[in-house]
């Protein structure tokens, strides 16, 4: 009887080890697609910023060439 229960003590041992290594796994995991994920929207973040710099920068450009064909047009 001692043997039976000292043999499933063990396994049941066993088996939260598994569980624990299983857990720990998956903690990784999410925590590598967490990560992955972060980053993908600090690239978007960055690309927009980016973006949005450079609209601005083509619509000053865009400004001053019709001022200066408006001014053009005046002489």
């Amino acid at each position: 009887m001692f043997e039976s229960a000292k043999s499933m003590n063990n396994l049941i041992d066993q088996l939260a080890d598994l569980w624990q290594k299983q857990l720990i796994q998956k903690f990784d995991q999410m925590h590598t697609e967490t990560t992955n994920m972060i980053q993908a929207v600090q690239d978007g973040v960055e690309y927009y910023q980016k973006a949005t710099k450079k609209l601005s920068n083509l619509k000053n450009d865009l400004t001053n060439q019709k001022e200066n064909i408006q001014s053009m047009t005046k002489l």
